[in-house]
């Protein structure tokens, strides 16, 4: 039961690999074709093996005949020169009869000797009784009455002894008997081959036998070396198919040191690296879009203060460092100081300020004009390395801020989250970073400065404008001023003169007074007018 139960899973399993797409892969189409080269060679090996058999069988019977016809002529020459029909017989029965009774040769069917004409002279069949004198029974099968029949001429005139097939399973061989170079007679017997036939029949079937055993064994073969040829080929198939789902995650074992493996070795390689490209693509890609959002943001406002806090806010996110600083540089002063710190260290740098030291990192940069990577902040010898130790600074990265050829101040990362160092890929990322941010910069400072002098702009014209209000006033007060004092002065000094000259009542007198005193007042009033109208004069010039 449990034999018949694992056939029947095994045939389960070879339809069902049948049944999938491209004759059940590659394992199972190297399996059909190796099956069928067994197959035909199997197939030519048979027919190669029969022929030649046959071959081998009918050169065996002719051989033997013919070694049995010579032996027969030399031992019958004297009788059958002489046409002895009675010797004849009786030295051929012996042929048929052995010393016990039994057959001699159990092949030799026929035998008969013809005189030199091809007449019959004497012969037997294995049917006929050994014990009878008879030459040829009168009844009998056919055999026997062939033998009574004369040869034929053509059969008479060869020259080279006749081998052929006379019925099945007989094989014939008619011997010219010669001496002295002439013919005097022939000499012709049939052999059975059935015992030759049935030992080559016996060895075919244990050839074919065999050939089925190689055959079974060769299909064993055959699939294993199929499942060793196509296993690293339907893994890397698999592998290939995961790689295309973006899934590939381990490379495909190699073994051996053939085609394959360095096939498999190959698409190792070429994985590992599309793998790497993607991270890296994938990486640049969000590189990218932080830094196309941070200066989208950067751009869009123009307050320095404002930008200075999203400066550093950003440059944390994009190299993934712990603090980001900007510092501003005081050429005059000699001296940086932070205007801006974002992340774990803000406290401890907020504006923090020092000196710009001889051998620092602000000389060395502007000595070399190129942004620096430090890996052990606390071991450089251009750092102070116990204050990098109070501050728990393991690594770090510098680049400048320029503003029309002159650094304007440094914008640094300390220690990389994750407690790793920052590398060259951060280093460039945090560069361009930093030309985004001193472009940003200098935009927004002159800005400030462009607003500045539109501030004084309309300052000045605000000035003028009041000038000309002022000088426009002037001109009218004094138009004015002389309009009215000349016919003033006229007035004034008619009172004065009718005081002086007439002896008026008082009450006329106190008018009159009351008239030159008021005339004084808006002489003194017109005065004030030029003395403005003069000045305003000296502002226009």
């Amino acid at each position: 039961m449990a034999g018949t139960y694992g056939i029947g899973a095994f045939i389960e399993r070879y339809i069902r690999q049948f049944s999938t797409r491209w004759w059940g892969g590659v394992r199972c189409r190297v399996s059909f074709y190796v099956s069928l080269a067994l197959f035909l060679a199997a197939a030519f090996f048979t027919i190669f093996f029969f022929i030649e058999s046959d071959r081998l069988l009918k050169a065996e019977m002719r051989g033997r005949a013919l070694a049995f016809a010579r032996h027969l002529a030399t031992m019958l020459l004297p009788d059958i020169a002489a046409e002895r029909a009675g010797e004849l017989d009786r030295k051929i029965n012996p042929a048929f009869i052995s010393f016990d009774g039994g057959a001699a040769d159990p092949d030799l069917r026929t035998l008969a000797v013809y005189d030199r004409s091809g007449r019959f002279l004497v012969g037997r069949t294995r049917q006929e009784a050994p014990h009878r004198a008879v030459r040829v029974p009168q009844t009998g099968p056919a055999e026997a009455e062939s033998l009574q029949a004369s040869l034929t001429a053509e059969t008479r005139q060869m020259q080279e002894p006749l081998f052929r097939r006379a019925a099945a399973g007989i094989y014939e061989v008619i011997l010219p008997v010669r001496t002295g170079g002439e013919v005097i007679g022939f000499v012709r017997l049939g052999l059975s081959g059935e015992w030759h036939a049935a030992r080559y029949t016996a060895n075919a079937r244990k050839a074919a036998v065999i050939l089925v055993i190689i055959v079974l064994i060769g299909l064993a073969i055959s699939r294993a070396i199929a499942v060793s040829i196509t296993k690293p080929l339907s893994e890397l198939s698999a592998a290939a198919d995961e790689l295309k789902r973006r899934n590939w995650s381990a490379p495909v074992p190699v073994q051996g040191r053939g085609e394959i493996s360095r096939l498999i070795e190959t698409f190792n390689d070429m994985a590992q690296t599309l793998l790497q490209r993607e991270i890296s693509l994938s990486r640049g890609n969000r590189d990218l879009f932080i830094l196309h959002t941070a200066g989208l943001d950067l751009m869009e406002g123009l307050d320095i203060d404002a930008l200075l806090q999203k400066t550093a806010a950003r440059a944390e996110d994009l190299v993934r460092a712990d603090t980001v600083a900007l510092a501003t540089v005081d050429q005059a002063d000699r001296e940086m100081k932070y205007a801006s710190v974002s992340g774990g260290k803000a406290t401890a740098l907020a504006g923090l300020e020092r000196a710009i030291e001889a051998g620092g990192i602000y000389n060395w940069i502007a000595s070399y004009g190129t942004p620096l990577l430090i890996q052990d902040a606390q071991s450089d010898f251009r750092l102070n390395g116990e204050l990098m130790a109070s501050l728990g600074i393991r690594s770090l990265m510098t680049v400048p801020l320029w503003s029309s050829n002159t650094m304007t101040g440094l914008l640094t990362a300390f220690n990389k989250k994750g407690g790793g160092a920052f590398d060259k890929h951060d280093l460039r990322l945090f560069t361009v970073f930093s030309n985004l941010v001193s472009s940003a910069l200098q935009n927004a400072s002159l800005y400030n400065d462009l607003k500045t002098n539109m501030d004084e702009l309309e300052e000045a014209q605000g000035q003028f404008v009041r000038a000309a209000k002022m000088a426009a006033i002037g001109e009218l007060a004094a138009n004015v001023a002389h309009e009215v004092n000349n016919p003033l002065t006229s007035v004034l000094g008619y009172t004065t003169h009718l005081i002086k000259t007439l002896d008026l009542p008082e009450q006329q007198k106190s008018m009159l007074q009351m008239i030159e005193q008021e005339t004084l007042r808006v002489r003194k009033i017109i005065r004030g007018l030029l003395d403005f109208s003069s000045q305003r004069s000296s502002w226009r010039r």
